[in-house]
């Protein structure tokens, strides 16, 4: 078995054959596959190739039931929030125009929302991956409240010139290369045909391309209309 879906899967196997509890296998399944996960409102700590924050603690068993479920991927910078200069905290975060009722309808119609999402910040010395994922975890909680929700964040955090070496990587996750997006379709069961993923860069949409996944490019404006204007072209 490869990849974190496939660990998980085959770490939920050997538990029931040696009766280890379900709450502890998923535990060890998520350290052993490099996925942090995390109760919304926290940053949690993960090994060194992390990359992805599940917003609920108990995602990864609730997910693995489920089929058939549409997934809306969404870019960060410039589709939830705008894009001010690598924003790390909080209170640099100014939300895009109708992003809560957007989200709130992607909800509605039973998507999964995974953001996708470059972080070359933490390639360049300017903030850490405790500072994304505590900025990450502080969206989810923010969103939830505003009646919307975020199963997942996915951030690359490497970049070919990076001035720091550990993360001076010409990654398959970074954008327009489609890892991100293909770790996304593998963690959680999707229905491909009703997704789509959002950007407001050729980069993001040339990554779902690559991966052969619908990409619609935002210019700007109200997110929730543009939403709304791609969840009707689905409607039969």
């Amino acid at each position: 078995m490869s990849g974190a879906a496939d660990t998980v899967v085959g770490t939920v196997a050997v538990a029931i054959a040696t009766r280890i509890a379900i709450p502890e296998t998923i535990r060890i399944a998520n350290q052993a596959a490099g996925i942090v996960v995390a109760k919304v409102g926290t940053a949690t700590a993960s090994p060194a190739n992390r990359g992805v924050l599940m917003t609920d603690q108990h995602s990864a068993a609730r997910n693995a039931g489920k089929t058939g479920m549409p997934m809306a991927l969404l870019d960060r910078d410039g589709v939830i929030n705008r894009d001010v200069g690598y924003p790390y905290r909080p209170d640099q975060i100014v939300w895009i125009d109708g992003i809560f009722d957007g989200l709130a309808r992607l909800k509605e119609q039973g998507s999964r929302v995974v953001v996708v999402t470059k972080q070359s910040g933490i390639a360049r010395g300017l903030f850490t991956r405790e500072d994304i994922e505590h900025l990450h975890a502080s969206l989810a909680d923010e969103i939830a409240a505003r009646r919307g929700r975020i199963d997942a964040f996915l951030y690359c955090p490497y970049h070919p010139d990076a001035p720091v070496e550990v993360f001076r990587v010409d990654h398959e996750d970074r954008k327009p290369k489609p890892g991100m997006v293909f770790k996304a379709l593998k963690m959680l069961p999707t229905l491909t045909e009703h997704s789509f993923m959002i950007g407001d860069k050729p980069t993001d949409i040339a990554a779902a391309s690559a991966a052969s996944f619908p990409g619609y490019l935002f210019a700007g404006g109200r997110i929730d209309r543009f939403v709304n204007s791609i969840l009707a072209s689905y409607d039969p």
